[in-house]
C-alpha cells in the first residue's frame, strides 16, 4: 500500500464523528439529487458507467437505474469500496487506480466522480484524464463534481477546525489535500486542455450549496 492509499484508507476507515455524518447527511440528501439529475441529462439510458474515486458511493443512492444500466463503483482504497457495497444503486465494485483504468478501449458511455480530481496536481490531473479519454467511448461524457476552494462549506469547515483545534483541544477530522480546487473557469480549461478531453459545459452546483462547480467534458 503506497501513502496515497492509506490516506484515503485512514480517511474512510472511521467515519463516525461529527464532521463525517454531516457529510454523509450532505451527500444522501442534496448531492445525491443533483448527481441524479446531471448524470441522466448526460448519460444514455444504456450503458456501463463508472464512477471513478466512488468513496463510499453515498452520493449514488438516487441514480437512475434501469435493466440497460450498469454502475461501477471504482476506487483506489479499499475501506471506501467496503462502506459503499450497501449503496443498491451500484453493480459492482473495483478496486483500482485512476491512472491504470482497469476496462479496454472505446468501452465505457460515462464517467462521472464527486470531491476527486482537486486532489491532482496539473501533471497527474492531465494523465488521469488521459486514462478517462482512452476508456470511453466516442461522444461520451465526463461528469466532474469539482470541489471549490471558495464555497460556504469551506469557510464553515475552518470556522470548526478553529474550534476544534484550538477551544476544544481535539484534533480536526483528517482529509486528503485538495491541491487543485475549482478557481475559475479559464483555470479547469486550460488543465483540462492538456488533457485528450475538451470541456463541454462548466457550471455552478447550486443544488450541493456551491460545494462543487460541475466541470462537463467530452470525448469527441
Amino acid at each position: 500500500m503506497d501513502k496515497f492509499s492509506s490516506e484515503w484508507d485512514f480517511y474512510w476507515k472511521d467515519a463516525k464523528n461529527l464532521y463525517s455524518k454531516i457529510c454523509i447527511f450532505c451527500r444522501k440528501t442534496f448531492i445525491s439529487s443533483t448527481l441524479s439529475r446531471v448524470t441522466d441529462k448526460y448519460f444514455p439510458s444504456k450503458g456501463v458507467f463508472i464512477d471513478a474515486g466512488s468513496g463510499s458511493s453515498e452520493s449514488c443512492i438516487k441514480l437512475k437505474k434501469n435493466k440497460g444500466r450498469k454502475f461501477i463503483a471504482l476506487d483506489y482504497s479499499y475501506q471506501a469500496l467496503e462502506k459503499g457495497k450497501n449503496i443498491n444503486s451500484m453493480d459492482f465494485f473495483v478496486n483500482a487506480d485512476l491512472f491504470f483504468l482497469p476496462f479496454e478501449d472505446n468501452s465505457i458511455n460515462g464517467i462521472f466522480n464527486l470531491g476527486v480530481m482537486e486532489h491532482f496536481n496539473t501533471k497527474d490531473l492531465t494523465s488521469v484524464l488521459n486514462e478517462m479519454h482512452r476508456i470511453l467511448k466516442k461522444d461520451s461524457y465526463a461528469i466532474f463534481f469539482w470541489a471549490r476552494k471558495y464555497s460556504p462549506s469551506n469557510f464553515i469547515l475552518k470556522a470548526y477546525s478553529i474550534i476544534s483545534n484550538k477551544i476544544l483541544k481535539k484534533k480536526f477530522w483528517y482529509t486528503p489535500d485538495e491541491i487543485n480546487p475549482f478557481v475559475s473557469k479559464k483555470k479547469i480549461i486550460s488543465e483540462v486542455s492538456e488533457s485528450k478531453l475538451k470541456v463541454f459545459r462548466i457550471r455552478p452546483s447550486w443544488g450541493t450549496f456551491l460545494i462543487h462547480e460541475v466541470v462537463i467534458c467530452q470525448k469527441t
